[in-house]
């Protein structure tokens, strides 16, 4: 009986996933396949040795997320799905639009054109692995284009030119950039990234792969290239900014305030309309409307001096572009503070300006409890909401206030709850107000 080990090894010789040759792969795992089939590879413990290194080179090329176990778990699923395919764009584009699990979009897909062998295949060595994937980015470019509200993604050309610079650096030793494993990578990191931005909802999501972004200095203010526009940045955490636009108009100074979150290690960022946070208390869901994605663009990524947006999404209710020069003369900074205390500016959606407050005080086996003031807390039982059972201490929990109105905020599940009527939440929810 074949392990799990020996099963995938012929899998990843088989459909030359990391090599192009046999003999490659032979050669890098010190087990010549000229003469033998990697079958002949034994014992188990030498079969696991060698597939675990594979897996852990695979995922020092591509870091976190798509595992190469993930890739040979699925491998005879999409061969099965893609036997009914046509090699058309658009029965490809059809597929991608329906199915929900990027990585079987992009398998299957890759199986359908012809660039990445069947589970069964014996088609020889990979020939034109390089030219397989250029023609795959052009794919996933145009794919992803025929959606309206998006421009072109920069995510799908940043992706190639990733291949492109490790290529040149890499060791000889090392696995190619142009591999079948590394073509599904892209194209699974590509169907990722467009899902995200195709459905905002999943932006916690995003935020939480993206993982952490190393802290820059760029609070402050900031004018405009070209105009007299004025902002100041403020920051909320390491990807999270409050960024109010001061600007001249017909009726005097005025003033709107957005949210700014980046991902992607600041290259790439989502603008919030400040209606945003409104309606998503309100209604409970993203508005995609309210929402711009842009490519970020700065001259240092520790202290950035100037600082660029282009938006790639079609919302007229937000900034194309946006060009900023940090203010950093004190005089000059402290003459722009006083300007804004003198005029009297009007804010934009006043109704929408709202403060959050991460106060998360304890969690225990049964509750979750978040400080309202100096001595009462919010305890919210987990039996009654579920959605706190796994919350973590370092998570967004806090309180939000707009207006009148006061909720319960659990940020990295997009969870608010109405806490302005403590009887209705208590009955509701189960959650009341205790003396700590």
């Amino acid at each position: 009986m074949e392990t799990f080990y020996l099963e995938a090894l012929v899998t990843i010789c088989n459909t030359r996933l990391l090599f192009d040759t046999k003999e490659e792969l032979g050669e890098h795992i010190g087990f010549s396949l000229k003469q033998n089939t990697i079958r002949k590879l034994k014992p188990e413990f030498q079969q696991r040795a060698v597939y675990n290194e594979l897996a852990d080179e695979f995922r020092e090329l591509v870091g976190d997320g798509l595992t190469l176990d993930d890739i040979v778990n699925n491998y005879e699923t999409a061969s099965k799905l893609a036997a009914v395919g046509k090699n058309t764009d658009e029965w490809v584009f059809g597929w991608l639009d329906s199915v929900e699990d990027p990585l079987m979009g992009a398998m299957v897909m890759l199986m359908v054109k012809g660039w990445l062998p069947r589970y069964t295949a014996r088609l020889g060595n990979a020939a034109n692995v390089k030219k397989d994937m250029e023609a795959m980015f052009d794919l996933l470019d145009h794919y992803t284009r025929r959606d309206p509200r998006l421009k072109a993604l920069p995510f799908v050309h940043r992706v190639r030119q990733l291949i492109e610079k490790y290529e040149e650096e890499r060791e000889a030793d090392e696995i190619c950039g142009y591999c079948r494993a590394m073509m599904i990578h892209a194209a699974w990191t590509i169907l990722c990234r467009y899902n995200y931005y195709r459905h905002p909802e999943s932006l916690p999501q995003l935020e939480a792969e993206m993982g952490y972004c190393d802290v820059i200095d760029m609070e402050g203010y900031w004018k405009e290239e070209k105009g007299n526009g004025l902002w100041y940045i403020q920051a909320v955490d390491t990807k999270t900014y409050d960024v109010t636009r001061y600007y001249e108009s017909d009726q005097g100074w005025r003033s709107i305030q957005y949210m700014l979150l980046f991902v992607d290690e600041h290259s790439e960022a989502a603008l919030f309309h400040p209606v945003y946070i409104k309606r998503l208390l309100e209604n409970g869901h993203i508005d995609t409307d309210v929402i711009g994605f842009y490519e970020s663009g700065m001259d240092d990524v520790v202290h950035p001096t100037i600082m660029e947006l282009v938006q790639y999404t079609q919302h007229g209710a937000l900034p194309e572009k946006i060009k900023m020069v940090r203010v950093e003369k004190e005089t000059e900074v402290a003459n722009i503070a006083a300007m804004i205390k003198e005029r009297d500016v009007k804010m934009d959606y006043p109704d929408c300006l709202y403060e959050f407050y991460i106060c998360l005080y304890a969690i225990t086996h049964e509750a979750v409890y978040v400080e309202l003031d100096d001595n009462r807390v919010y305890r919210i039982p987990k039996d009654q909401n579920p959605e706190f059972e796994n919350a973590d201490i370092n998570d967004k929990i806090g309180v939000i206030t707009m207006g009148d109105k006061r909720y319960i905020s659990y940020d990295n599940v997009m969870l608010y709850i109405d806490a302005t009527d403590e009887a209705r939440l208590l009955q509701e929810h189960g959650i009341e107000v205790v003396h700590w």
